[in-house]
This record gives C-alpha cells, structure tokens and sequence, in this order.
C-alpha cells in the first residue's frame, strides 16, 4: 500500500475536485453552460460534464469487471480522442437537466464504489493491466474522478477569465 495514500484521503481528494469544478459551474448561467468553447472549440461546460460522466461509467464498468476476476481492455492513449468524438457525438443533444442529472447520479455511483473497494483492491499492485504495467487500482479511479475533475475545473475557468 502507498504509504501517503488511504481510502479516506482518496474519498477527501475526489470529493475536493469536485468540490471545485461544482463551485466552477457555478459561475456560469444557463446560457454560458450551453456556450461551445469551455473546452476546445466545440465542447460546452454541459459537454465536458457529460465527457467526465461517460469516463465515469467507464471506470465504474472496468473497476466491477475487475472485481469479478475479468480482464480489461483499457483504451490505448493513441484512441482517447477518438473515444471522446464519440461520447460527444451521443451527449451533445442532451438537455442540460439530463446531463446535470445523470452527472450527480454519475457521481453519487463513484463515491459509492470507492466506498466499497477494500485498500487491498485499491492498493494492490496487481489490479489490473498485464505483466510487468499491472498497477494498482488507485490509478484508475483517480484518473476517473480528482484528476479528472480539477483538469477540466481550471480549463472552464481558463475559458471563462478569457471572455
């Protein structure tokens, strides 16, 4: 286990991001969560929110295969844009209710999850990948959740301090 690392800082971590990226959208009216552009130029803060809720289910999926003795196929880096295009292609019509909606509920799953994983799950150094890249679980839900988070957090707020 990683010495600095517990269940609980993790729990603190992720819910402090997101925490931030809540207090981000705040600043923001309706209007201004439908504007393309918060990150890239198409994508709308309701669109990074319905980004981080698909990467979420994603790792929720991945993490209960996982728990189930299954094998993973992570996407490979090269294929993380691609993937994007199309989670985008299915959300960008999506109500901004529905996309606030399925986030908190995305959310809620996540906390949850974390909440039941063991340290053993969290911090074995066997959970997932092949051979010599097996990496504890902790990477993955972190990727998912405070990392995720705070990327997308500061990239509203870059957009937003540019207008």
């Amino acid at each position: 286990m990683h010495h600095e690392w517990d269940k609980t800082r993790l729990l603190e971590l992720s819910k402090a991001e997101h925490d931030f990226l809540m207090r981000t959208l705040a600043m923001m009216d309706g209007a201004q969560m439908v504007e393309p552009g918060a990150c890239g130029a198409r994508w709308s803060a309701k669109d990074v929110l319905a980004h981080i809720t698909t990467w979420e289910q994603e790792c929720i999926e991945w993490v209960e295969a996982i728990r189930r003795g299954e094998d993973i196929a992570l996407p490979a880096e090269a294929e993380v844009e691609g993937i994007n295009d199309d989670f985008y292609e299915q959300s960008k019509d999506h109500t901004l209710d529905d996309v606030r909606a399925a986030f908190n509920r995305s959310y809620a799953q996540m906390i949850a999850l974390i909440e039941s994983l063991s340290d053993e799950e969290l911090f074995s150094a066997k959970t997932f990948g092949r051979g010599a890249e097996q990496l504890p679980l902790l990477l993955l839900v972190l990727c998912n959740t405070r990392d995720h988070y705070y990327e997308h957090a500061v990239a509203i707020r870059e957009w937003l301090a540019a207008k």
